[in-house]
């Protein structure tokens, strides 16, 4: 009999029980529960009635684990009791009175008496040597054999072997416990202590993340995960399955894939102080110091410097009119040098007047939406610390750049567009900028500027450790770009003086 004509038979058999008793679910593991004059029964899908109206409630049958066995079994009521029954009305666990509380967790039995929960076998027998006031039954992160407990107050963790042997995992010493579950890492112990501070323990009782932080945040570029612990003062990033810090910031930190090369991806983290590019192990391949240097994109880049296409953002402006004029044709290798470069220089200019101004900032970023290119030239993201520019400023001028750089600089001093900001604004860059606009550019909105960046870092990359690049290195960018930055630094300072 094919699976319509089954579907249709047991439609017709619920179809007639409807005609004769007051309520009919429907069949879940070949049962059908049927509620008759407020009694409980279940029918079999060909009709006929295997377990009587005796009950004064029940759920449907589902599989239940205990210990170590799966019944298919409801849950029932009858008078003053409370138990679980299988398909052939036999029960599974030794009936309860109705006030009794218990929970089934992972596949074990927690029974609470007048002297507190204990772990009970099916026929009633209590298994462990204590008795606590409290179980936690978390039933989305419970992970296997650990379980949360309190007594007297103070909260601990237990582990509970396949044999039901009992043995201590942190001591009943806390004022508040929790399980925190992270995908890819698994569930940790989250601890409260004082109402307010809080550390991770791993579930074998060791130490993952140390009592300094109030929030923990779990951050997945790409496959990895990675923790974000932050309390009033700091944000530490830490490699998720060994916990090891990796960075820590007065600022949001920002964990990002960064390219896949020979069968291991690499991350980037960026911070307001360091700009790093970790392997799958977490482990530093390279390391920024951004209070003096740039970028990790910008030190692989300069390796390839002698190599270059266009020698300064001046010149990479000028061969971008000529593509306006149509006088170039944007071909896909046109597109990608335009992508490179124009973040490579676009990213200079943003360190020269961060660093010139004192303005604090995580990354630079390319405006990859449509609608964000057709919207604005740039955006900042006050709380990543971040900037993102839209690279059709390539078609504009070297003016116009420092225009919109200063002001997503000044953003993060001011979010409003009121009077203080453009007053600051048009102190930064020596007269009034509101008269100074650009129509909306279009010519690079449908050009994968993240992808293209993302294969020309893997490329440099790839070429770095060619030329011996090593692993971890703390490395910087070529003095000519430190000088260059000095200089514009120092030309303003003079032009300070001199007003």
């Amino acid at each position: 009999m094919n699976r319509r004509k089954v579907n249709r038979r047991i439609e017709s058999i619920i179809k007639e029980l409807k005609h004769r008793y007051d309520s009919v679910g429907k069949p879940n593991h070949g049962m059908i529960k049927v509620v008759n004059q407020g009694k409980y029964g279940f029918f079999n899908t060909d009709g006929i009635q295997v377990i009587p109206f005796e009950y004064d409630w029940a759920s449907s049958f589902v599989h239940i684990k205990l210990y170590g066995t799966t019944y298919i079994g409801a849950y029932v009521t009858q008078g003053n009791h409370k138990m679980i029954i299988d398909v052939d009305n036999n029960s599974i666990i030794t009936p309860m009175k109705m006030d009794t509380r218990y929970y089934i967790i992972n596949d074990k039995l927690w029974v609470k008496d007048e002297s507190g929960y204990n772990l009970v076998s099916r026929k009633g027998k209590k298994l462990l040597s204590n008795d606590y006031d409290l179980i936690v039954n978390d039933r989305f992160r419970q992970p296997k054999n650990v379980y949360l407990v309190e007594k007297n107050g103070k909260f601990g963790a237990i582990h509970v072997s396949h044999n039901n042997k009992e043995s201590a995992v942190l001591p009943l010493s806390f004022k508040n416990l929790s399980f925190w579950y992270a995908p890819t890492l698994g569930t940790f112990i989250k601890v409260t202590k004082d109402g307010k501070i809080h550390g991770l323990y791993k579930l074998d009782g060791s130490m993952a993340i140390p009592f300094n932080y109030q929030t923990f945040e779990f951050l997945t570029p790409f496959r990895k995960g990675f923790i974000l612990a932050s309390n009033d003062k700091e944000y530490t990033l830490y490699a998720g399955e060994e916990c090891r810090q990796i960075s820590s910031s007065p600022y949001p930190i920002e964990a990002r894939y960064a390219f896949y090369w020979q069968n291991i991806s690499y991350y980037s983290v960026h911070t307001v102080t360091q700009d790093l590019l970790i392997d799958k192990d977490c482990h530093i391949v390279t390391e920024i110091n951004k209070k003096t240097d740039i970028s990790c994109f910008h030190y692989l880049m300069n390796l390839e410097k002698e190599s270059f296409r266009f020698a300064s953002l001046e010149e990479l402006l000028q061969y971008c009119q000529k593509i306006k004029k149509g006088k170039i044709n944007l071909t896909p290798s046109v597109k990608s040098d335009l992508v490179t470069y124009g973040f490579y220089y676009l990213e200079m200019e943003l360190h020269k007047y961060a660093t010139m101004h004192h303005f604090d900032y995580s990354r630079l970023a390319l405006h990859d939406l449509i609608s964000d290119k057709k919207r604005s030239w740039g955006t900042c993201h006050t709380y990543e610390r971040a900037i993102s520019l839209n690279l059709n400023l390539l078609f504009t001028s070297m003016e116009f750049i420092k225009v919109v750089i200063l002001h997503e600089l000044v953003h993060f001093k001011n979010a409003s567009h009121n009077q203080y900001f453009y007053r600051t604004l048009n102190e930064l860059y020596g007269s009034d900028t509101r008269n100074i606009k650009m129509y909306p550019i279009n010519i690079l909105d449908t050009v994968d500027a993240v992808g293209i960046l993302k294969r020309k870092t893997r490329d440099l990359f790839a070429s770095a450790v060619q030329k011996g690049l090593q692993s971890p290195a703390s490395v910087s960018i070529h003095d000519t770009v430190v000088y260059e930055i000095t200089q514009f630094a120092d030309e303003y300072q003079v032009a300070a003086l001199e007003k």
